[in-house]
């Protein structure tokens, strides 16, 4: 359960644009459990991504 809170929160950060609190979120889910698949293989990736494109 912890693991899906630490989720949604980040989840909730990215979607309200804030994009510091969401990578600390998605990295400190990922350091819990590595093997957070949803997180791991979806989520983070995307939300990389859309960093980047803002960033570029």
């Amino acid at each position: 359960m912890y693991l899906q809170l630490l989720f949604l929160e980040a989840h909730c950060n990215e979607l309200l644009g804030n994009t510091d609190l969401a990578r600390k979120g998605y990295e400190k889910a990922l350091k819990t459990e590595p093997n957070f698949k949803l997180v791991r293989d979806k989520y983070y990736p995307d939300f990389l991504k859309k960093i980047r494109k803002l960033i570029a």
